[in-house]
């Protein structure tokens, strides 16, 4: 044995093994090492994709939600009444409402009305410490007319939103402490159709949370900059509104180095424009990069893995063996990791954001777990049916000629669907339809992906109904009146209205008091609609007033139903304590061409007349009365 260690052929073959070994252990490791820094780059892509879709949602949920409370302010009879007649009550209605829609969203920290030449008339405002939120009284009301967002607004069509800067709030020019990032979202309250304004809706939304979520990633450094390269936030707080806040000379050429760096072409940061989510002049966009602690964590453990691989397999090979299977292992494991994040995300939206795919005929290919459960139809059930098993049942096949025509020519489709559950319950949807196509580029499906916007909805409904009986509103009595009105005008079908009215309410309020009397306002509500046809429309029209809309009725039959339901008052025992009370109704047809105030001002003199007469009676076009009379009571 010890000429063979003596034998210089030895220490050749024994040298050209190690340097075969070292050769073959070298290239597998730099082979690994350049596939590693492949799927590094693969996880990092993951990683900004799955940042930039949840910046989307959040964006489009917060910023959302906020329109939604804007919008449905803008449009609310509290602020319509106050607006038509500006009295202590009015005024005192409307901020009861809108301190109830700030308490509901608690993104929203100021909710304000303004009239058009920018002075606040309501503020309801939570102060940056406090968790309250309060009215503010008129000593502490602001005229916001100099401030560049109230000269935006004037610029801002009647419709839609306008969307500010997001800057740092100011409360009598003094800027807030702690600091609070703030997003206006306003919009124009018209009045009438003369084009005129009543003033302005705006809200003042916290942008801290939505900030946190756009630059909140562990392994990417996040910045998000303005069109002139300020940084409104970013994973290094203290660039954070730079434009705003003075910042240390270090920290403020820290700043300039790190904006020209963004700003710069380069393959290693990604970017994301918000401007489609919040459509304002700054032009916000989001960078990305992978963080230097994250790539250095990636490049050590590649080399780390290498070097160690060389060196042990000098030593002997079961180590070099055991090294190369940790190595792989810990490859594996990193990779694994991912894997499951990414089942993780899959797993949330298979829960939460409803899918479905269907044929290009309509038919059902998949769907996912959230469209089950929120169809509440089984799996199998919904498999090979047609899309149209959601569909509800007052759709109508013209609702779809938009969808299908911008399908077929080849574009992608965005809208609202009202559908319906298994068990008939409502629910709606804001849908994305896109084309699924084959390597060729022809369409082979489409996907449906879609958000749940149900409870918005609902939101926006209560707007349309009177709170005390559950009946339509004036508001929305009002739009189903000019609806019908233009059907006859175009297909030439006969309606009618009836106006009624309690006879002598205020003696009853009166004699039992105001409970008593709003109980029966919401026993005749409902003696109303359950005498009143399918196809009628009750509305609460004002205090003891009652408006029905009856549609493909000539004036015989309007003045029977009139008097079927006035006889149904008459005979009804209300409380159940044997009271009664009686009803006056004018009924009027439309007669080509008419108005809604023309039809509504002949109901309202044949219900005077009816008053005239002695009240508990109809009058119609069949029975007229003269009007040369005084007004009686109601």
């Amino acid at each position: 044995m010890n000429k063979i260690f003596k034998d210089l052929t030895f220490y050749k073959y024994f040298s050209v093994f190690c340097f075969f070994g070292l050769f073959i252990v070298s290239m597998t490791n730099v082979i690994n090492y350049y596939h590693l820094n492949q799927m590094s780059q693969s996880v990092l892509r993951d990683q900004i994709d799955f940042q930039f879709g949840r910046v989307e949602s959040s964006t489009q949920s917060l910023v959302g939600t906020t329109e939604q409370v804007v919008s449905s302010l803008a449009a609310s009879p509290f602020l319509s009444e106050y607006i038509n007649a500006k009295s202590e009550v009015t005024q005192a209605q409307l901020e009861a409402h809108m301190l109830g829609l700030a308490k509901a969203n608690p993104s929203i920290f100021q909710l304000r009305f303004l009239d058009t030449n920018g002075n606040e008339i309501v503020d309801v405002y939570q102060p940056n410490t406090e968790n309250n939120y309060r009215i503010e009284p008129p000593e502490q009301l602001q005229s916001k007319s100099d401030r560049n967002y109230m000269r935006e607004m004037l610029r801002t069509p009647d419709g839609e939103f306008y969307y500010s800067a997001i800057n740092l709030n100011k409360e009598f020019g003094v800027l807030e402490r702690p600091i609070r990032p703030t997003l206006r979202v306003a919009t124009p309250v018209p009045v009438g159709e003369n084009a005129r304004r009543a003033g302005y809706v705006i809200a003042n939304m916290d942008a801290r949370y939505l900030l946190s979520i756009w630059v909140s990633n562990d392994n990417l450094d996040l910045y998000i900059l303005d069109k002139d390269g300020f940084f409104i936030a970013s994973s290094d707080s203290e660039l954070n509104f730079n434009r705003f806040i003075n910042k240390s000379t270090e920290t403020q050429r820290r700043a300039e180095r790190v904006s020209s760096e963004l700003l710069s072409p380069s393959q290693d940061i990604y970017t994301f424009t918000l401007t489609d989510l919040i459509p304002n002049d700054a032009q916000l966009t989001l960078y990305a990069r992978a963080s230097t602690g994250y790539v250095e964590a990636l490049h050590k453990e590649a080399a780390t893995s290498a070097l160690q691989s060389i060196a042990l397999l000098l030593l002997a090979s079961l180590p070099i063996a055991v090294l190369f299977s940790s190595s792989l292992t810990k490859i594996a494991m990193k990779l694994r990791s991912n894997i499951k994040e990414k089942e993780r995300f899959a797993t949330i939206i298979d829960r939460h954001i409803p899918i479905i795919e269907t044929t290009k005929e309509g038919m059902i290919k998949d769907c996912n777990k959230a469209m089950i459960n929120l169809s509440g139809y089984k799996r199998r059930e919904l498999l090979g049916a047609s899309v149209s098993i959601l569909q509800h049942k007052d759709a109508k096949p013209e609702d779809f000629h938009d969808l299908w025509d911008t399908l077929n020519s080849g574009s992608d489709w965005k809208g609202e669907f009202q559908n319906q559950t298994a068990q008939g319950d409502d629910f709606w949807l804001y849908t994305h339809i896109t084309h699924n196509k084959d390597e060729q580029g022809n369409t082979i499906s489409y996907l449906a992906i879609s958000n749940d916007i149900t409870d918005s909805k609902r939101l926006a409904r209560r707007a349309e109904f009177d709170a005390m009986t559950g009946l339509y509103n004036r508001l929305k009595g009002n739009h189903i009146l000019e609806h019908h009105i233009e059907l006859a005008m175009k297909e030439n079908t006969p309606f009618g209205v009836i106006l009624f009215d309690i006879d002598n309410f205020k003696r009853i309020n009166d004699t039992y008091g105001q409970e008593e009397g709003d109980m029966m306002l919401k026993e005749v509500g409902s003696l109303l609609s359950y005498h009143a046809r399918r196809t009628d429309t009750v509305v609460r029209w004002e205090g003891e007033s009652f408006l029905v809309i009856c549609p493909n009725v000539t004036s015989p039959q309007c003045s029977q139903l009139a008097e079927t339901i006035r006889a149904a008052v008459e005979s009804h025992s209300f409380n159940g304590e044997g009271k009664s009370i009686t009803i006056s109704a004018g009924v009027a047809t439309f007669t080509y061409p008419a108005t809604s105030s023309e039809i509504l001002s002949i109901a309202d003199f044949r219900l005077y007349e009816a008053k005239r007469k002695g009240r508990n009676c109809v009058v119609s076009e069949l029975n007229q009365y003269s009007p040369n009379v005084s007004a009686p009571s109601k």
